[in-house]
């Protein structure tokens, strides 16, 4: 493992929050990595390889038409979200991982390989895709870009420096959108108001904010210290 990606999984631990993940085709090497360095217990709650048809299909909701798709990757990353909620503890912040990818196999594919990534969380929906050029890497090489991308999409999601050392061939661009919810683009259209969230881990807009003072940090513990800054 390179320096690199070995300090971007040290800051994906040290972050607060926690993810579920489901995968299909590809991205173990992903799961993996988070593993190999100490501290994944603070960052993982759950990871399911949806391999066969049946148990993706199950998870999903619905039969797709094609099982390497955006659709499938999101309901995927929504299905894991679901789950992070309800494993993780209280006041937590958490994520969904939801990838879906065809790669190099043992035999001669007559479609494109590719892989798709999608991580849902309270502020949206975040999408990666990318066409693999055919015939330019092996198996090994298309499941470790494919976990590249799993891994940065984490570490945007994290709040930490994003994972970037994704190597690609001539022709090839990984794309990336976000889908804010609802309250993220009513906020964003508003003057002069917060955007926090609460207790329930929803989104909750303030009107009116005045003599407000933001003090950065998590406060994760509580002590005293933390009360009386309140009181200033």
């Amino acid at each position: 493992m390179n320096v690199l990606l070995e300090s971007t999984l040290q800051q994906i631990h040290a972050s607060p929050h926690m993810l579920a993940m489901n995968f299909a085709g590809a991205g173990v090497n992903a799961l993996t990595w988070l593993h190999s360095i100490g501290g994944s217990s603070k960052t993982i709650l759950e990871a399911c390889d949806r391999y066969c048809p049946k148990s993706l299909i199950e998870t999903v909701g619905f039969e797709p038409k094609r099982f390497t798709s955006k659709k499938v990757s999101l309901a995927l990353a929504n299905a894991a979200y679901k789950r992070a909620k309800y494993l993780a503890p209280k006041d937590t912040p958490v994520f969904g991982v939801g990838a879906t990818a065809t790669i190099a196999t043992d035999r001669k594919k007559r479609g494109q390989h590719r892989c798709q990534v999608a991580i849902k969380d309270v502020l949206g929906v975040s999408h990666y895709g990318l066409v693999l050029k055919k015939g330019a890497r092996n198996r090994y090489e298309e499941e470790r870009i494919v976990s590249q991308i799993i891994i940065r999409a984490v570490t945007e999601s994290c709040g930490v420096y994003a994972y970037d050392h994704i190597v690609l061939v001539d022709g090839e661009r990984l794309e990336h959108n976000f889908i804010a919810t609802p309250k993220l683009v009513e906020w964003q259209n508003r003057d002069n108001a917060l955007l926090v969230i609460n207790k329930n881990a929803k989104l909750e807009i303030k009107d009116k904010i005045e003599n407000i003072v933001v003090l950065s940090g998590s406060f994760n513990p509580l002590h005293n210290g933390h009360k009386k800054l309140k009181e200033l």
